[in-house]
């Protein structure tokens, strides 16, 4: 035991202080450096994150911007298509509508006009017609005859009014 107590104060006393305790002035301005220096990273370190979640996003927004830009132009777009559509379409029924009045027109005025040459031909078979008044009767169909010719000429201005209009 005795052995074992000179071999620890034997060492014990061996041992050298390897360490210096810094000077206190020095070590607290080195030590208040690298709190300063790691202070300013982590800050730099948290400017340099929210910059780019920042940039980022701008970026999206911008891509989000753009998107509904697009969309909006593609609305419109097809709004402005959809209303030449109607507008084609009322153009083509209204000529369509045109054409048939002008056929009816026509129809009608062609009818009377065989019912008054009927009539005049009965007329002027049973005698009752003087040449003043056979005159009249043929002055009459002519004029029927020439506004069937107008009417015809309108029903040909009215289908190529249509034809332009479904094109």
């Amino acid at each position: 035991a005795i052995l074992l107590c000179t071999v620890q104060v034997f060492f014990a006393q061996d041992v050298k202080k390897d360490t210096q305790l810094p000077n206190t002035k020095s070590y607290v301005e080195a030590t208040k450096n690298d709190s300063i220096k790691k202070a300013t990273e982590a800050v730099n370190k948290a400017l340099k994150a929210d910059e780019k979640m920042l940039k980022e996003k701008l970026r999206n927004d911008k891509k989000a911007l753009n998107q509904a830009l697009e969309t909006e132009k593609e609305k419109h777009r097809a709004d402005k298509e959809s209303r030449e559509f109607s507008l084609k379409q009322s153009k083509i029924l209204a000529a369509e509508k045109s054409v048939q009045k002008s056929k009816e027109k026509l129809a009608t005025t062609e009818k009377n006009l065989l019912d008054n040459m009927e009539k005049f031909e009965k007329k002027k078979d049973k005698g009752k017609l003087d040449p003043t008044q056979i005159e009249k009767e043929n002055i009459k169909i002519s004029k029927q005859q020439i506004k069937i010719n107008n009417l015809k000429e309108d029903v040909v201005k009215a289908e190529k009014k249509l034809s332009k209009a479904r094109d």
